[in-house]
């Protein structure tokens, strides 16, 4: 995505995500600056977005179950959810339930 280039450090960027079927927010996390004469602000999801909806009540909306997840059921009613790369921010309940790559 790309955003106003008079965005700062402070600035909270709303976003509807169309892979989460929702307005999401996110929060500063770092500079980029691996290119000289380049800054490169980079943003982070906000974590409630993420979580269970007892940890954040508003995700009740849209059952959220684990926290680290999205929901994505289907007009079918196949449960089905999204998590971040690697299953990042994945609740400890739910790690054990992770597939594992044996050799």
């Amino acid at each position: 995505m790309q955003f106003s280039p008079d965005i700062g450090t402070d600035a909270v960027l709303k976003a509807f995500v169309n892979d989460l079927s929702r307005n999401c927010y996110f929060d500063y996390t770092h500079t980029d600056d691996r290119y000289p004469h380049l800054e490169t602000y980079i943003y982070a999801i906000q974590t409630e977005i993420m979580q269970n909806k007892t940890g954040y009540p508003p995700n009740e909306n849209f059952d959220v179950r684990i926290t680290g997840t999205s929901n994505m059921t289907s007009s079918l009613a196949a449960y089905a959810f999204v998590a971040k790369g690697h299953y990042y921010d994945l609740s400890e309940n739910a790690t054990d339930s992770k597939p594992k790559i044996v050799d």
